[in-house]
């Protein structure tokens, strides 16, 4: 809602501000932020802000939907290592890289740890404006012995 060239905010006590647009941008990035590493921290990761990366380890579809999305809404991180600690499909694969490739994230490891086939696959990327530039490093794990 807008009122002139006002916009409308509610603070943490409930009540609503009226803030001039880069207020607005200001405390909206803060909010989406703040969600963002809820989810981290909802999923054990970590963020470290100096250098504006999160590692992660995600447990299912569901938590990866979830990080993908608030992932894109995160302007200030621009690396990622995650972790699918799951049996995965390539529909989770293509949805995350879909969603960070929306993102501000230009450094992306990806740690495919196959579980059904007790194999391990790392893939970096390093995304260039636009361009998407690949650098795959890909580690076979040996299959443990029973």
């Amino acid at each position: 809602m807008t009122l002139g060239n006002l916009y409308r905010i509610t603070t943490d006590d409930g009540h609503v501000k009226w803030v001039c647009l880069e207020h607005y941008r200001l405390v909206y990035r803060e909010t989406t932020m703040a969600s963002f590493l809820q989810c981290v921290e909802n999923n054990g990761g970590a963020y470290d802000p100096q250098l504006g990366r999160v590692s992660i380890s995600l447990k299912s579809s569901t938590a990866a939907e979830d990080f993908s999305r608030d992932s894109q809404q995160a302007p200030a991180v621009t690396g990622l290592k995650v972790t699918f600690n799951w049996s995965f499909g390539s529909s989770d694969l293509v949805s995350l890289v879909d969603k960070i490739a929306q993102s501000n994230i230009r450094h992306l490891v990806l740690d495919l740890n196959d579980i059904e086939a007790h194999s391990r696959l790392l893939l970096c990327y390093v995304l260039a404006r636009g361009d998407t530039i690949l650098f795959l490093a890909f580690c076979q794990a040996s299959r443990s012995r029973n």
